[in-house]
C-alpha cells in the first residue's frame, strides 16, 4: 500500500517549542482593565426605511391599479399595514419570492381545520401571528390583539394594534379580515 506523500512527517513542529498557550485570567485581567466602566452604550443603528410597495387588493387577488394602468405603489407606513396583512395570510415557506423566515406557521383556517369557530384555536393563533409578525425590523410588538366573528361566517376580523421600533411613530390600528374556511 501506498503512503499518501502528504500525511508524512514534514520535519518540522506544528507549534514552536517557545509557545505556550495564553493565560485565561491574564486574558480577561487585560481585558477588564481596558474596559471603561464609564463608557455610553452604543448607539444602535435607525431601523430600515420601510420604502415602497404595490398595492394589493386582498380579496380580487390583484394589483390595485394607478391611473396609468401600472400598479398603484405605496410608501412608508402603509407598506408596514400591507406587510402585516400578507403575512398574516402567508404560511411560512409557501412563497418561494419571500425571505424563508416570513409568514406564519399556521394559519387561523389551518386551526380550525374545516370546523366551527373556535376561541381556543383564536388563543393560540394569536401566539403563532405575533412570532410572525415580530419578524420584521419595524415591528416592536403586538398588542390589543382581538378576533370578531358573527355565527355562520366564513371569515374573522382580526384587529390589532402594531407597536414600530421607531421612537416617535404612531401605533398602527389595523382590522383584517381573514378566511376560515368554515
Amino acid at each position: 500500500m501506498a503512503i499518501d506523500p502528504t500525511l508524512e512527517n514534514e520535519g518540522f513542529a506544528v507549534l514552536p517549542p517557545e509557545s505556550e498557550p495564553p493565560d485565561p485570567d491574564e486574558t480577561l485581567s487585560i481585558e477588564d482593565a481596558l474596559a471603561d466602566p464609564d463608557a455610553l452604550p452604543v448607539e444602535q443603528d435607525p431601523p430600515a426605511p420601510l420604502g415602497r410597495a404595490p398595492a394589493i387588493d386582498f380579496v380580487q387577488r390583484r394589483f390595485v391599479p394607478n391611473t396609468a394602468g401600472g400598479p398603484l405603489m405605496i410608501y412608508g407606513i402603509p407598506t408596514l399595514a400591507q406587510w402585516v396583512e400578507k403575512c398574516l395570510r402567508t404560511r411560512r415557506g409557501e412563497n418561494p419570492a419571500c425571505d424563508p423566515d416570513f409568514g406564519l406557521d399556521a394559519l387561523f383556517e389551518d386551526l380550525l381545520d374545516g370546523g366551527p369557530f373556535d376561541a381556543a384555536a383564536a388563543a393560540e393563533f394569536e401566539g403563532i401571528a405575533e412570532r410572525g409578525l415580530t419578524v420584521h425590523p419595524a415591528v416592536d410588538s403586538i398588542e390589543e390583539w382581538s378576533v370578531d366573528y358573527a355565527p355562520g361566517d366564513d371569515a374573522v376580523l382580526v384587529s390589532l394594534l402594531v407597536i414600530p421600533t421607531a421612537d416617535g411613530e404612531d401605533p398602527l390600528d389595523l382590522n383584517v379580515t381573514l378566511p376560515i374556511g368554515a
